[in-house]
């Protein structure tokens, strides 16, 4: 199918079965979602189950949800949902995260097919222990401070031996 801007989505399941005669709800088993993301990206989903509701076009995925973008980031979560009309993905369950910045964990997350946006919430962390930091495009909201090992961390970003790059990154607390 195509979303309201027309990107491309495509959803596929090792079984798929309608919930109920008449309702639009289709229940997944092991469901891969294609989803393109402007710019020409593409975002990747997989995950043990899911439902696909055919008339809001969301798709509710739990158990092992692993998301992966071309850009090289990779995320698992235990559920999400994504809004295929609005163009997020969307969760309040931890998130844990690697890719070009190093590793993250965060409690909540949206990632938005609009310029390709990560907006991560609650108590986190990025590790960066070497080499080039690089965040684009990249809100932490609601951020708190973490004990670890012995330490009080800022809970948003903790760097090491790493150049930093920071372009359109957003620190806030409500």
């Amino acid at each position: 199918g195509t979303d309201a801007k027309d990107q491309p989505f495509s959803i596929t399941a090792d079984m798929a079965k309608t919930v109920t005669t008449g309702e639009n709800s289709i229940k997944l088993e092991m469901p891969k979602a294609d989803i393109g993301v402007d710019g020409g990206t593409w975002l990747a989903v997989i995950a043990n189950n899911g439902t696909y509701n055919q008339k809001v076009q969301t798709l509710e995925l739990i158990g092992d949800v692993n998301l992966f973008h071309d850009s090289g980031y990779e995320f698992n979560t235990e559920k999400t949902t994504i809004d295929l009309v609005k163009g997020i993905a969307i969760s309040d369950t931890i998130i844990r995260g690697q890719g070009p910045f190093g590793n993250l964990t965060a409690e909540g997350f949206l990632i938005g097919k609009k310029n390709n946006q990560f907006i991560f919430s609650g108590s986190g962390m990025i590790v960066q222990n070497s080499g080039e930091f690089n965040l684009d495009n990249v809100i932490f909201s609601d951020l708190k401070n973490i004990n670890v090992r012995g330490y009080n961390w800022s809970g948003a970003i903790n760097i090491y031996d790493s150049y930093v790059i920071l372009k359109n990154v957003h620190i806030k607390n409500n």
